[in-house]
């Protein structure tokens, strides 16, 4: 790509199952939407894409991990060494959004490369059954340091605003030498605790 190196990033969308994270990852790369319920095989499905980020030429491995409890073990191996997460819930189903602690505590035992967590809440167009409040998950967020967007895999809602968040994010990670701007999104300590981090995004 233009002769400059190119540079690697690898994501996982983790969260329970049902969240939408199919969802989300194929309007992503795909720009399209399926109505109907996407199986995740139990190792995970994995998708690639070539970006320019900061004027860097990026190639993106996206780990779609399945979210049923009797395949966790089978994709710890999978997000053990990823340079960002985006961790979804379900704004109508509040059990998905309780269960993002213990999705925390797993990466943070398992995850060796202490990547940058963006807190994802999905199916913002069925607002009105949202159980949810948004002031909830921007206080969750904070508690840990994490990046929050809520957004719509069905329309489209703030899905690249998304994924550039967390990709743009990590580069400027990947490559501290790039200026940065205005987002914030946090990322976690090697002592188990997390810490804040500035970045950059263009988008």
């Amino acid at each position: 790509m233009n002769g400059k190196s190119q540079h690697y990033l690898k994501l996982a969308i983790l969260g329970e199952k049902q969240v939408g994270k199919t969802s989300l990852v194929t309007r992503y790369t795909l720009g399209d939407f399926n109505p109907h319920y996407l199986y995740t095989k139990a190792g995970g499905d994995i998708t690639h894409k070539d970006l320019q980020i900061q004027g860097k030429p990026v190639h993106v491995t996206i780990i779609d991990s399945a979210g049923h409890k009797y395949v966790r073990s089978l994709i710890k191996t999978l997000y053990r060494d990823v340079h960002g997460i985006m961790l979804v819930y379900d704004v109508t189903r509040k059990n998905t959004f309780e269960r993002l602690d213990d999705w925390l505590r797993e990466i943070e035992r398992v995850n060796t490369s202490h990547p940058l967590i963006l807190l994802v809440g999905n199916k913002m167009d069925l607002e009105k059954y949202s159980q949810v409040d948004i002031d909830q998950a921007e206080m969750s967020a904070h508690r840990h340091n994490l990046g929050h967007i809520q957004c719509s895999a069905k329309t489209g809602l703030n899905v690249v605003k998304a994924f550039e968040t967390l990709l743009h994010s990590t580069v400027l990670e990947k490559l501290p030498n790039e200026p940065n701007n205005s987002i914030k999104l946090k990322g976690n300590n090697s002592d188990g605790g997390r810490k804040k981090n500035s970045f950059c995004c263009s988008i």
